[in-house]
């Protein structure tokens, strides 16, 4: 059950970090950018590399 008068409070800002606002990210541009990132990458990038690192 509702208290009375709580329509007229105005909306909280989540200020705690690592939680973001899910609902304003731009879920559809960033999936495009990540496609085409992907379709242009060279195949040896998504293996793994040297245990020792690059030289």
């Amino acid at each position: 059950m509702k208290k009375a008068g709580a329509e007229a409070r105005p909306a909280l800002i989540d200020f705690r970090s690592g939680v973001p606002a899910l609902e304003l990210f731009p879920r559809k541009t960033w999936g495009k950018i990540v496609q085409d990132v992907c379709l242009d990458a060279p195949a040896d990038v998504f293996g793994y590399g040297r245990p020792e690192g690059q030289k």
